[in-house]
């Protein structure tokens, strides 16, 4: 629960609740990288992190050498 107050301290605009999807949580990242974003994503539940850590496989460390080292993608993840 590390970031329930950081909403409050850092504003609703760069401090927001997403649905508990991991999948979407962490291949949003790659979208708010794209916009110049440096996102840290925490995930709470390990229920279902499977589906999330595709995303990591399968595209957030592949966008650098697919795309020529146009798009890397940078973020911190939290589990």
């Amino acid at each position: 629960r590390e970031a329930a107050t950081l909403a409050e301290q850092f504003g609703e605009h760069r401090v927001f609740n997403t649905a508990i999807q991991e999948a979407y949580i962490i291949g949003s990242t790659i979208g708010l990288n794209a916009v110049g974003i440096k996102p840290i994503v925490e995930v709470q539940f390990a229920d279902y992190i499977y589906p999330g850590l595709n995303q990591l496989v399968t595209e957030i460390s592949k966008s650098n050498y697919l795309s020529n080292g146009k798009f890397p993608v940078q973020m911190i993840f939290i589990s």
